[in-house]
């Protein structure tokens, strides 16, 4: 059999590159790289199903006709169902690659089945009968395969062929360049001498080879060999063959259908009248162990029917025989007879011509009456069908009419959150007589299952709106208690969180004998059926239980835990609230209270602490992270900065206002009202109305909140500029790393390229180019395939590889600078905006800081990069 196309110098991507290219689906490994592509297999990830990912070279993407012409091919391809016929599900271009998604066949090809093997006939039959099934489906839609060989018929499990590859990677009108399509030995003569009369029969051509090649192991010879002499099988095969290969198209089947309907007698003959082939024997030799499996073809001269050499054309002509000369008149006397004859028979096939179309007339106007007559019966049948129905349904209609009774109105039945909402009156009032449906008692504790996902801070607002708080398990039998509750995999907050460095408190003040692993952020105690208490981020979401209890409805309240702070501060170990976290030597507490700034800054006043002030850059930008993580696209924090009407900004603790970090157009030029300063979601300053009401609040315990007198006023402000350095180096370092990547693997790819090419030469010419290709892998400079390699003496193919992967390094490299050229338009834009900031605060020194680095980035490119790791 013919063998598959040599590889094109197409270097497919990587599974890793495929992946990311279509993250719909989940590649699991590379199948093959063909001349035109090459095939993942690949698990579509919504439907759980294995599919075929057949990814083009990038040159094919890049033709406009070639695309257009693969759209319209794969659009027919996909409307074809048939078992036959390999699937089409999906295609589209990524990354300048032509893919398409086929239906993924557990199997082998037929090429790879039988090559050099000669197949039973009824077997072969059975085979090609299947594939005549699939090409008349595809003909029928219009799409002829062009290209039907054993290396484009896949076998599944059970031996079924499918016909796979149906053109799809052929760009538009190349027979009609090159004369040729298809694949030498199965192309059909009109392809090379007439293209334009490719059509159906193509198509069955290459079939009729296929079968002749299944049956003998060899493609047929110029000089046909009837397949009956070479295999044991029925003659009727020749038959068939001759008609499928013969080099009329108008002569050979006129359909694959027809063709199929041909082969299905033969599929079913017994085997034993047909015996596998054994090795390839002369007639009447004597038998030996049969096998699929021929022998060497030998180099014997064809042999002809009656058993001598057929003429090998190098012999002497055959020469012509000799006519005597003689009277003419005889030969005029036959011309003359032959004439009349002709005449008599156009006048007789005319007239029979006339009889036929009379006989046709007549045929038809019959068949016409009889269908205007059946389509009148079907016209009375529906309408009495109809008229029964009708009749049907007004009875029923009638009968349920008369049984119709009015139905009584629905009982609505009150949720327990319906519930819980109505009894909120009596629940804040201490009134715990009547609870929701499904609450637990507990000794003098009443609990409530929110399965709702919140917030630690709102799940606490949401408890005390309700008249009571997050449950508490000071003791290890209340713990056990709650658990029980839970079901497996339930976890949920409780009402007790961090407060400090390595402290932890109940929010009701209850003491803390629990071993809990410390944490530096601000985190809530969850808890599941294990018993095991964990710290998790307030700002994760879990389900909770609220507690009634009167002992502790009032000690538990956000006012109770602040002001029991407030009064253990002057004892040297102040008791913080749930939620507290340390940095730099000062506490923070995020307060989940919504309210306006003057009664945030009551609240922080009312704890012992002040409404947060950032006294530096450092602590700014921290302050900024974690208050940003808890507040929405809609909401802020407030924190200690205010502006009285027609004054400036200060601080409320009366700390020197030397920097700030608004937003883009804040704050308000407009100061004939009070306003204060909030944090936003996007880690910014914004000013808003005092009187506006924000979810949350921030308030810092520090040494800094003891007044004016107490701060450094001698301390320089920082610009601000070492967190940007070090944020736009990270980025660049990435890229950096992303495309020594890219670089590395263009380099694999191209020695690869070069070791396929060596092997590719006859053995004896291998050793002569290992020198220039080890000097075409030996000059690699900073990662990079040198441009300027001698070509003198270099085949041809060898220059077509290095120019390939010059001209992939040279994409890389500009993407590569692309990338770094944004960052460092960003970067910039950043420094210039710091600039006016520090320009309109009038901090000199820090604006120099800024200045000088705008000068140090001016240069694109690698001076850039390399300043911006070395700075950082």
């Amino acid at each position: 059999m013919s063998s598959d196309p040599s590889p094109s110098d197409f270097t497919p991507p990587t599974i890793e590159e495929i992946s990311k290219l279509l993250p719909a689906y989940e590649v699991l490994s590379f199948i093959a790289k063909g001349g035109m592509g090459a095939v993942y297999l690949a698990n579509q990830k919504s439907l759980d199903r294995p599919v075929a990912i057949k990814i083009l070279p990038r040159h094919f993407g890049e033709d406009a006709e070639f695309r257009a012409s693969f759209e319209a091919e794969a659009k027919s391809m996909a409307k074809l169902n048939h078992p036959n016929l390999i699937g089409i599900y999906d295609f589209g271009q990524v990354d300048g690659m032509l893919y398409i998604i086929m239906e993924m066949v557990q199997g082998k090809s037929l090429y790879h089945s039988a090559y050099g093997k000669t197949i039973d006939s009824a077997e072969a039959a059975r085979i090609v009968r299947d594939i005549c099934r699939g090409l008349s489906n595809a003909h029928k839609h219009g799409i002829l395969h062009r290209d039907i060989k054993p290396a484009n018929i896949l076998l599944d499990p059970s031996a079924s062929p499918k016909i796979g590859d149906f053109g799809l990677a052929r760009p538009v009108g190349e027979h009609e360049k090159d004369s040729a399509f298809g694949t030498p030995g199965y192309t059909a003569p009109e392809v090379l001498h007439n293209p334009q009369a490719v059509d159906e029969s193509t198509d069955i051509y290459a079939v009729g080879i296929l079968l002749y090649e299944l049956l003998t192991s060899e493609l047929p010879e110029r000089a046909y060999s009837p397949v009956a002499t070479r295999c044991h099988c029925n003659p009727k095969f020749d038959q068939i063959i001759r008609k499928a290969i013969h080099p009329t198209p108008a002569l050979r089947f006129r359909s694959a259908e027809a063709m199929a309907d041909a082969l299905e007698p033969l599929t079913k003959e017994d085997k034993t009248n047909n015996p596998l082939l054994t090795a390839n024997q002369p007639a009447g030799s004597a038998g030996g162990p049969k096998s699929l499996v021929t022998a060497t073809t030998s180099n014997a001269p064809l042999q002809t029917q009656s058993g001598s050499s057929a003429p090998t054309g190098n012999g002497p002509a055959t020469p012509m025989p000799q006519v005597k000369v003689g009277s003419n008149v005889p030969f005029i006397r036959n011309i003359i007879i032959i004439i009349a004859l002709l005449a008599a028979i156009v006048v007789a096939w005319e007239g029979l011509k006339q009889v036929k179309i009379h006989r046709a007339n007549k045929q038809a106007k019959l068949e016409q009456k009889k269908e205007e007559e059946k389509l009148e019966k079907e016209r009375q049948r529906k309408e009495l069908a109809a008229a029964r129905a009708k009749a049907r349904a007004d009875a029923a209609a009638q009968a349920a009419k008369a049984a119709q009774k009015t139905p009584l109105p629905p009982v609505k039945v009150e949720t327990p959150r319906e519930a819980l909402s109505r009894l909120r009156p009596q629940l804040i009032q201490g009134n715990f007589n009547a609870l929701p449906k499904g609450s637990l008692r507990r000794d003098t504790s009443s609990y409530f299952f929110v399965s709702e996902k919140m917030t630690w801070h709102a799940a606490r607002a949401f408890c005390e709106f309700h008249g009571g708080h997050l449950a508490t398990t000071p003791a290890q039998s209340d713990l056990a208690w709650l658990c029980s509750q839970l079901g497996s995999g339930d976890s949920i907050w409780l009402g007790a969180g961090c407060a400090g460095r390595k402290q932890w408190t109940w929010i009701d003040g209850s003491p803390w004998t629990f071993n809990t692993r410390s944490s530096s952020n601000s985190v809530g105690v969850t808890v599941d059926d294990t018993e095991v208490l964990m710290p998790v981020r307030m700002d994760e979401t879990r389900s909770f239980f609220i507690e009634w209890n009167k002992q502790s409805q009032q000690s538990a309240t956000i006012e109770s835990q602040l002001k029991r702070c407030a009064d253990s501060i002057p004892s040297g170990s102040p008791e913080f609230p749930a939620g507290t976290v340390t940095y730099d030597g000062r506490n923070y507490l995020l307060v989940g209270e919504p309210g306006n700034w003057t009664n945030a800054r009551r609240l922080a006043q009312l704890a012992g602490g002040v409404l947060a002030v950032p006294s530096n850059a450092d602590e700014n930008q921290w302050l900024l992270s974690f208050a940003a993580k808890s507040v929405r696209a809609d909401e802020a924090c407030w924190i200690g900065g205010f502006r009285s009407s027609g004054k400036t900004w200060q601080w409320a603790t009366g700390e020197p206002w030397s920097f700030a970090h608004w937003a883009p157009g804040a704050p308000d030029t407009d100061t004939s009202y009070d306003a204060a300063c909030g944090v936003t979601r996007d880690e910014q300053w914004q000013d808003f109305p005092a009187d506006t009401e924000h979810p949350f609040f921030l308030i810092e315990w520090s040494q800094d909140n003891q007044g004016h007198k107490a701060v450094k006023t001698n301390v320089q402000p920082t610009s601000g500029l070492a967190p940007k350095q070090k944020k736009c180096a990270v980025l660049i370092e990435t890229i950096k790393k992303k495309y020594e990547k890219l670089f590395t693997s263009n380099i694999k790819g191209y020695e690869a390229d070069l070791r396929s090419f060596q092997r590719s030469l006859p053995k004896s010419q291998q050793t002569a180019y290992t020198a220039g290709i080890l000097e075409m892998q030996s000059r690699y400079v900073n990662n990079r395939i040198p441009d300027d390699l001698s070509r003198i003496n270099m085949p041809a193919k060898l220059q077509k590889i290095l120019d390939s992967r010059l001209a992939k390094q040279t994409r890389h490299s500009s993407d590569y600078y692309n990338e770094t050229e944004t960052i460092r338009e960003k970067y910039r834009i950043s420094l210039f905006k710091t600039a006016e900031e520090l320009k309109a605060k009038g901090l000199t020194s820090s604006l120099r800081e800024v200045e000088k680095e705008l000068e140090n980035t001016k240069t694109k490119g690698t001076s850039f990069v390399d300043y911006i790791l070395e700075s950082s």
